[in-house]
């Protein structure tokens, strides 16, 4: 069975496509790290972000809380220090138990599986074995979507960045955590993928920076669309041909054009629906997040 999305791009339901094969047709993948949130608003004004519509509270002003470039700016350097009590209470309501030793798979002259190029290049450690390793201080690498749907409300947005809030400094009181603000943007045609990918510094976690890149609209739609314009163009829907962000092959897209590893926790665009978990009860989507970085550090998910 087949289904086609926007943008003319048709995609095996039971097969995702590959980003290989998302390449070979054509489609651009176009991403840049930066290691900071100021040195990416160093290129937003470089590239002239400021100027265009992007950096202008227009549009009645709402669209990005009416705020210029040089206001959401100012919020980003500042933060948003009135969420922390809901943070809190988020934070208080749940536990994370991560073990600190996993089981890693090594090379040794003895196992249970080849390596085959060691093998043929005459290595005595040409097996895999698995060996308990410690893992207390193996960062968790996180990343988040600042992106939301158009009709997302201010209260919509609010609610989803106190949850992943709450997550993340619910799992960097056990692990430290590597964190990269993401957006499923596409690249000007509608067709690929277009986006930053920005550390934020999380050891400890800069709490300055993150209220206002998730609970705030102004990162997303002013920073990251107006960077993504200015970088290639943005025709105004999300990546891969406007395919949803939370349909599984949407999903495992992005992970790949991230470079997500299997063990990665990967936080996908606030797609327009009220009943989404983490919009109508953010509590259990907190634990359920938790659960299933748990799973995945003792070898289940």
């Amino acid at each position: 069975m087949r289904r086609r999305y926007s943008g003319g791009i048709t995609h095996e339901r039971v097969r995702p496509v590959s980003l290989a094969e998302m390449q070979a047709g054509g489609h651009r993948i176009l991403t840049k790290y930066f290691d900071s949130m100021g040195e990416f608003l160093s290129e937003c004004e470089s590239k002239g972000v400021p100027s265009n519509r992007f950096g202008k509270a227009y549009n009645g002003g709402h669209w990005h809380g009416a705020y210029s470039y040089a206001e959401g700016a100012r919020i980003i350097r500042k933060g948003i220090p009135k969420f922390r009590d809901e943070i809190n209470s988020l934070v208080d309501k749940v536990s994370v138990s991560l073990p600190s030793e996993q089981d890693m798979w090594v090379a040794d002259v003895a196992g249970c599986a080849p390596i085959v190029p060691a093998a043929i290049a005459g290595l005595p450690d040409n097996m895999l074995r698995l060996e308990k390793q410690e893992t207390s201080d193996t960062p968790l690498r996180v990343y988040v979507s600042t992106v939301y749907s158009g009709g997302c409300s201010t209260d919509m947005i609010e609610r989803r960045g106190v949850a992943i809030l709450a997550l993340l400094e619910s799992l960097a009181a056990k692990r430290p955590v590597e964190l990269l603000l993401f957006a499923e943007l596409d690249d000007g045609d509608a067709l690929g993928f277009n986006s930053p990918i920005v550390r934020v510094d999380s050891m400890p976690l800069d709490q300055t920076t993150l209220t206002a890149a998730l609970v705030s609209p102004v990162v997303s739609r002013m920073m990251f669309m107006g960077w993504c314009e200015q970088n290639a163009g943005f025709a105004g829907t999300w990546a891969w041909g406007g395919m949803p962000p939370n349909s599984a092959p949407a999903q495992a897209l992005t992970r790949e054009a991230l470079g997500a590893r299997d063990e990665d926790l990967v936080i996908f665009a606030a797609y327009l629906e009220e009943s989404d978990l983490i919009l109508r009860d953010p509590l259990a989507w907190v634990k359920e997040q938790i659960a299933l970085t748990e799973s995945k550090f003792n070898g289940e998910g």
